[in-house]
């Protein structure tokens, strides 16, 4: 992965006695569509049907990543129907 897609959707996880970076929950969902064809297809689903489930999901936040990483097609077919 390129540098410039790894400073943007990044937050902070407190995992026992240390902090850790991981992409928050918008920017996880982008990264899933793009490896769409890399991944379990009983994972993604679960991965998709939870991200529009949740009650903490970010839209707009999800749109920006998507487009900055190049999904935005993806991501409003396969999740725009959802939302």
């Amino acid at each position: 992965m390129k540098k410039e897609f790894l400073t943007f959707g990044v937050t902070t996880a407190d995992y026992g006695d240390c902090t850790m970076q991981i992409f928050d929950r918008d920017r996880l969902i982008c990264e899933c569509v793009f490896c769409e064809n890399k991944m379990d297809r009983e994972t993604y689903n679960k991965a998709i049907q939870s991200y529009v489930a949740d009650t903490q999901k970010n839209v707009p936040k999800l749109l920006e990543y998507a487009q900055k990483r190049r999904v935005l097609k993806k991501v409003t077919d396969r999740i725009g129907v959802w939302l």
